[in-house]
């Protein structure tokens, strides 16, 4: 009687689409534009404590560089889509628009611009998802985005807001700012 094995029996099955979770910054920078952010900390928890700037006429707001959010990506695992989400609105104005929502690699603005810098900042909370589970944001897998980058403490998001006429100052606020990466191994 001849005993059969089977090589594959207990070979793991490559894992299928997966994602980090929802996770949020723990730290920041902020580069270019006219105006600082004021309290930029309180993005990192979904608690009602909002980060704001006051933008003058015809300014822009310096982008507010969102980073530490921990991700642990298996290396190797290839990078499907990267997702922000975050809460905005600004106090009566007619002109303060988003100018930068883009990912930040090492510490920098990278890929494709998610700003929506033709409507108006809503005057109430609005939550807005930008990406998808699909979406590198113009980046290139394996190569200026990986599990590597990723994970690294500078990899994050960048918003900046402007405001395009002269009617004085107005001020954006932001609650949260959170991200999540979707991946495959």
């Amino acid at each position: 009687m001849a005993i059969l094995i089977n090589p594959f029996r207990f070979a793991s099955a490559p894992s299928g689409p997966t994602d980090t979770g929802w996770l949020f910054p723990t730290s920041y920078d902020e580069s270019g534009g006219d105006e600082d952010w004021l309290l930029p900390t309180n993005v990192y928890a979904d608690d009602t404590n909002y980060a704001s700037v006051d933008v003058d006429d015809e300014e822009a707001s310096r982008t507010l560089i969102t980073m530490g959010y921990g991700f642990a990506i298996p290396s190797g695992a290839t990078i499907l889509g990267v997702e922000v989400e975050h809460i905005r609105w600004c106090i009566d104005s007619d002109d303060l628009y988003e100018s930068v929502e883009r990912l930040v690699v090492a510490g920098s603005v990278a890929g494709t611009n998610k700003a929506n810098t033709s409507s108006i900042l809503p005057k109430s909370e609005t939550v807005v998802t930008r990406g998808s589970s699909s979406d590198l944001w113009g980046l290139i897998n394996g190569s200026t985005i990986t599990a590597e980058i990723c994970n690294a403490s500078t990899f994050g998001f960048g918003m900046a807001v402007f405001e395009d006429d002269r009617d004085g100052r107005t001020e954006a606020n932001y609650d949260y700012n959170k991200m999540k990466v979707h991946y495959s191994t």
